[in-house]
């Protein structure tokens, strides 16, 4: 009988160690994963687009990115990130007062002079994007959009409306006031 409370005790102990260790490791994994992810891509809003060329262009990119930068954003910055699909990447973050619809309408034709040049993303934060709006529609949605208190500005992007708003934490009520609009 000793012997059976003695394995029962055993047994318990093992479980709860082995919890506390499992437990200790994800929590360093987790840690090491948020900070390497953090170093790769950012902090929230850090950036505001992600300008793609083909690998093979990318050293040669580099100098005309920074002068792309120096000439139209003067104090923007970017940030290698991985080569992906054959494509060097790059974070790019402009200072506020670039950030404005004129701007952004024209965003591709500033980074289309770069080497091998292959695509932009819009990764700017915080915003959000309405898409599916008819044609004949979209300037009359980006004007009543604008005249929302919490907008900084809004820009179309081919059918695509994107809302810049100035605070995160009008997001909701702002997507709410856009889909009663729709």
């Amino acid at each position: 009988m000793m012997i059976g409370k003695k394995l029962i005790l055993l047994l318990v102990i093992s479980i709860l160690l082995g919890t506390a260790v499992s437990k200790i490791v994800a929590e360093v994994a987790n840690g090491y994963f948020h900070s390497t992810m953090d170093s790769l891509v950012g902090e929230y809003g850090e950036y505001d687009f992600i300008v793609q060329v083909q690998e093979e262009k990318e050293e040669e990119a580099k100098p005309v990115l920074e002068e792309v930068l120096s000439e139209h954003f003067s104090g923007g910055h970017y940030q290698e990130a991985p080569v992906i699909g054959g494509r060097a990447n790059f974070f790019v973050a402009i200072p506020d007062e670039y950030k404005s619809k004129a701007v952004y309408e024209r965003i591709d034709s500033y980074f289309s002079v770069l080497p091998g040049a292959a695509g932009l993303s819009i990764i700017s934060e915080p915003r959000f994007s309405i898409r599916g709006v008819p044609q004949g529609a979209l300037e009359l949605l980006c004007r009543e959009l604008e005249r929302l208190d919490g907008v900084r500005f809004v820009f179309l992007d081919g059918p695509t409306i994107h809302v810049m708003i100035r605070d995160v934490a009008d997001s909701t009520r702002l997507q709410e006031t856009a889909n009663q609009m729709l």
